[in-house]
């Protein structure tokens, strides 16, 4: 138990204030030289030893000594005073797993979350949210600073990726005395098994404590919990987690719908998709309204202008070029290019050299922020490409098996197959999305402001333009080069976070911030520049807010027996005392006609 103890170790130079006042107190004026009557100066000589002496400067003067005891509290608030009681040992740093996720929205299970957190605070605290990726929201803060972080938090409508935020947990462990507490309602969505992370813990000779504020109340829920889009149709699926048949209505924009759904089921809707902004939501009133609602943002793409710079016809690739219908295709020989600006261009099959015009005129235009794509022909490695090729070409080899190394928007999906020849490629810039035999058939790199994909598949050694994969393939390059993403980038799971390529003005569903790393961590439309996004959580596991709960599973270790004190601030008392006291000086100033 300390019965008065510090935070602030710096605070108690402000008692240093006490020391021009003392001085003060003790400076008296001069003596003025007066005639009196000399039966006065006889009747107060008697006194003239003891008045003399400089003991008289001691003389007990209350206004001082309220004024001296109002210095000196407010001198003792600097120093962040408290006082504790109970257990023997005080935690010196706790770090909090503290679960911010959409099933902690049901009943007061985060209201509850923050009291215990509040309960377990230490001297020094770290915070670290769960959400799809989580992240840190205070480290090494005080106790008093911590109050404040815990009374500001909010919860979100983010997944439960309850694993990884306890390993993340790990790195911020300084020692074998820290104490983890992980406070949620342990309904994990994603991410590995707490048992997993409970493990790489006690690697360090930590042993976490599990707080559940999940109880045992049986919920009514019907939610949203999947959203499929595509330019023609968009299919949402609600599913009925109630042990009894349901009939919900919902509404697509303005058009109200009717649909019954067994215990248990999901049950489907789609309709065309139409361009701008969608909302669909279900009118009943459930136990959890962040599954109640589904965001859809389809944004006008505008036509594309692409020039297919080729001395051969082309066929295939003209064909997957013009596939998605918002794109103008323009083919030009090599030794003929014409004026005007393009959104992209492709380099395809070129006869003799690459002359230093056509080389410049590209150059200037990927600078500038347009798109290119240089396309492999069967004796790339012979030509000069300037500073336009991103990798050096080296010998045409046989046989390999195109292998994606990165799962982006342009190889999700994309199955490449064999090749019967590729290049063997050396000193590669940039990213590389896909290899044979680990020399790379597609690249991206930067250049000015705009970008460069090498695609290394040469047309007649490769079957990839017969299948159903080539047009979109070619549909997405041309969409990321022009800087135009596809349907998935302007819908997207709340909670997921996402980097801008500078400080942007943003509009969520709820304020305006300015930012360059957007949360969407509430579902709604978030716009910027000419963006809109739309954020839904649609996720059936974190919709099951009856799960059962992991937690007893996870703590098989058994709870340390490492114990707090339970700390109390001594700074808003202070506080009192200093204004009561400064009531009694001018009470007593009253009484002495000072005011």
């Amino acid at each position: 138990m300390v019965l008065l103890g510090w935070e602030n170790s710096l605070g108690w130079l402000a008692f240093l204030s006490l020391i021009p006042f003392i001085l003060l107190y003790f400076v008296r004026p001069k003596p003025v030289e007066l005639e009196v009557p000399s039966l006065m100066f006889f009747m107060r000589s008697q006194h003239a030893a003891k008045e003399n002496s400089f003991l008289k400067r001691f003389r007990f003067d209350l206004l001082f000594f309220l004024q001296l005891l109002i210095l000196s509290l407010l001198a003792l608030y600097f120093v962040n005073p408290f006082t504790s009681f109970g257990g023997d040992i005080l935690v010196d740093h706790a770090v909090f797993v503290l679960d911010t996720s959409a099933s902690m929205q049901v009943d007061d299970r985060f209201s509850e979350a923050i009291s215990l957190a509040q309960e377990k605070l230490a001297r020094s605290n770290t915070f670290i949210l769960v959400s799809n990726l989580p992240r840190i929201g205070a480290e090494d803060i005080s106790k008093s600073d911590a109050g404040r972080f815990l009374k500001q938090l909010r919860v979100t409508a983010g997944r439960s990726n309850i694993g990884d935020a306890l390993v993340l947990a790990n790195q911020y462990i300084k020692g074998k005395d820290d104490q983890v507490y992980v406070i949620s309602d342990f309904i994990p969505t994603e991410g590995i098994t707490l048992e997993a992370a409970n493990n790489a813990l006690q690697s360090k000779n930590v042993v976490p404590q599990f707080l559940s504020v999940k109880g045992k109340k049986q919920h009514n829920n019907v939610g949203i919990v999947d959203l499929r889009l595509d330019d023609a149709a968009t299919t949402v699926y609600f599913k009925n987690y109630n042990n009894q048949e349901t009939s919900i209505t919902f509404s697509v924009n303005d058009q109200e719908k009717n649909l019954k759904i067994k215990p248990q089921f999901i049950e489907p809707y789609s309709f065309k998709t139409s361009l701008g902004q969608t909302e669909v939501r279900i009118l009943d009133k459930d136990d959890l309204l962040a599954d109640n609602v589904a965001y859809i943002s389809v944004p006008e793409h505008q036509r594309l202008s692409v020039l297919l710079i080729t001395d051969a016809p082309a066929r295939y690739l003209k064909a997957a070029l013009q596939s998605s219908g918002k794109v103008d295709v323009t083919m030009t020989p090599s030794n003929k290019l014409p004026k005007g600006s393009f959104d992209v261009y492709v380099l395809h099959e070129v006869s003799g050299k690459l002359n230093k015009d056509l080389l410049n005129a590209l150059t200037a235009a990927v600078e500038d922020g347009k798109g290119l794509v240089i396309h492999a022909q069967a004796n790339s490695n012979a030509l000069d490409y300037g500073e336009l090729l991103s990798l050096d070409l080296l010998a045409y080899t046989d046989d390999a098996v195109v292998e994606i190394t990165q799962l982006t928007k342009l190889t999700k999906n994309i199955v490449f197959g064999d090749l019967r020849k590729y290049f063997v490629t050396n000193n590669e810039q940039g990213v590389i999305l896909a290899v044979a035999n680990n020399a790379s058939v597609l690249t991206v790199a930067p250049l000015g402001s705009g970008k460069i994909i090498y695609y290394g598949i040469v047309e007649e050694e490769s079957e990839f333009s017969l299948q159903p994969s080539y047009p979109i393939f070619w549909t997405g390059v041309v969409r990321y080069l022009a800087g135009q993403g596809d349907l998935h980038d302007f819908n997207v799971e709340t909670g997921s976070t996402l980097s801008l390529s500078s400080k942007k003005e943003v509009k969520t569903p709820s304020r305006i911030i300015g930012t360059n790393t957007l949360f969407f961590d509430e579902p709604g439309f978030y716009s910027y520049d000419t963006n809109v996004i739309a954020a839904s959580l649609a996720d059936e596991l974190e919709s099951n807010i009856d799960a059962i709960s992991v937690e007893n599973a996870a703590a098989s270790a058994p709870l340390s027996t490492f114990t707090e004190e339970k700390r109390y601030n001594l700074e808003k008392i202070v506080l009192m005392l200093v204004g009561i006291f400064l009531f009694l000086e001018l009470f007593f100033m009253k009484l002495r006609g000072e005011v």
